[in-house]
């Protein structure tokens, strides 16, 4: 959930403007960097553009969580133990974001030296907040100046603001505004709009809260995602193999790479073995990375049900078009989660990926990549198969 972060610096400019000087350097480092939103009506399907705007994330990445009040709303709903407990290493092993952080970057990233700074007063009412996303940056700029007299965020990377009371929530001009009773699950996902990572869409034209499709990915915490009950938080799944691999948390020798050029009309199938992206001290390939002739990419993944991802519905293979955003491919009608005996169709990208095998125990899949040796039709060199669109089962 954020608002629209693509504007001009001019634009960002405007509104740090009318901070007060002590405010400027809190929300120096927030940029104007972030991605598109429920608010912007735009549709969920994700361009078929390879480009991606995500970086490699740094080792360390510290927050500071500043905690405000409204003035018609003088009530603390936690101290700020609570919230330093969810968010920074003194909640270490109570399935805190400092735990989420550390495993989906399976251990390459540090949410160490985040601070919590305790309830401030500002000048804002709550009454005074219109309830829609475009005034998000009202209670983050009262948050902000709030704070401005006692914190130096020069230690800090990221930061966000939790609120009192209830108010609309998310992102907006590249900072998070909360709920005092805001989940991991919740803080998470903002928190990966930090890490410039987009929500996680599928290609049905679903409704989740966004444009179609906009959130539709259940098995991703930047997505609807199916979550469960931690220690003490709801909790989310992770997030996709091509945001870890673009954020530098995947290393490229666990990455299996398919290129589709080869002689005109000559069909090339490959066969790799995946392991889930919750085992990564397993041996073998963590993902597949599909590139082919038409510029169309996809990326593949195991998922099971076990860590970050046990609130899963069932263990499946995941297929994603890769783009600014990725786009979780639903044709199979199981939400998005590919098993054995189906094959996902694409004649316009000339390629067909089969689920051969899934061993759930093992937490190993077996996929086949190949040039579209199914034909248009859905028959042709690949055997009996029966095809639907883009879904094919084999028979």
């Amino acid at each position: 959930m954020h608002s629209p972060l693509r504007r001009s610096n001019r634009s960002l400019l405007a509104r740090v403007a009318t901070l007060a000087p002590a405010s400027l350097a809190l929300i120096a480092a927030a940029g104007a960097a972030g991605c598109s939103g429920a608010a912007t009506g735009e549709a969920g399907e994700a361009s078929q553009s390879t480009s991606q705007a995500i970086v490699p994330a740094p080792p360390v990445t510290p927050w500071a969580i500043l905690l405000c009040k409204f003035t018609d709303h003088p009530e603390e709903p936690h101290p700020a133990s609570y919230y330093a407990d969810m968010f920074t290493e003194s909640g270490e092993g109570q399935g805190g974001l400092f735990d989420y952080w550390r495993d989906q970057s399976y251990g390459q990233m540090t949410l160490r030296g985040s601070q919590v700074f305790g309830w401030k007063q500002t000048t804002l009412a709550l009454a005074d907040v219109p309830q829609n996303n475009v005034n998000r940056w009202m209670p983050i700029k009262a948050c902000l100046e709030a704070h401005s007299t006692d914190i130096s965020v020069t230690p800090f990377t990221n930061r966000l603001a939790i609120m009192n009371a209830y108010t609309d929530w998310g992102q907006v001009w590249g900072m998070a505004v909360l709920p005092p009773e805001v989940t991991v699950a919740g803080a998470a996902h903002e928190m990966g709009h930090d890490y410039s990572i987009e929500h996680a869409n599928d290609d049905t034209l679903r409704l989740f809260g966004g444009g179609p499709g906009e959130y539709g990915d259940q098995w991703d915490v930047m997505g609807a995602g199916w979550g469960f009950a931690g220690l003490r938080w709801w909790s989310p799944p992770g997030t996709n193999a091509m945001n870890k691999r673009l954020l530098g948390w995947i290393p490229p020798a666990r990455v299996y790479n398919w290129g589709s050029s080869t002689t005109a009309g000559v069909w090339r199938a490959e066969e790799v073995t995946l392991t889930s992206l919750s085992q990564p001290a397993a041996s073998g390939y963590m993902t597949a990375y599909v590139k082919t002739d038409s510029g169309v990419a996809y990326s593949i993944e195991l998922r099971t049900l076990d860590g970050w991802d046990r609130g899963l519905h069932f263990p499946a293979v995941l297929i994603h078009r890769e783009g600014v955003t990725t786009v979780n491919m639903n044709d199979n009608g199981h939400d998005g989660g590919w098993t054995p005996g189906e094959v996902f169709h694409d004649p316009s990208a000339n390629i067909d990926i089969t689920i051969r095998s899934l061993d759930a125990a093992a937490r190993t899949a077996t996929v086949v990549i190949g040039l579209n040796h199914l034909g248009s039709s859905g028959g042709g060199g690949g055997g009996s198969t029966r095809c639907r669109g883009k879904v094919c089962s084999t028979m």
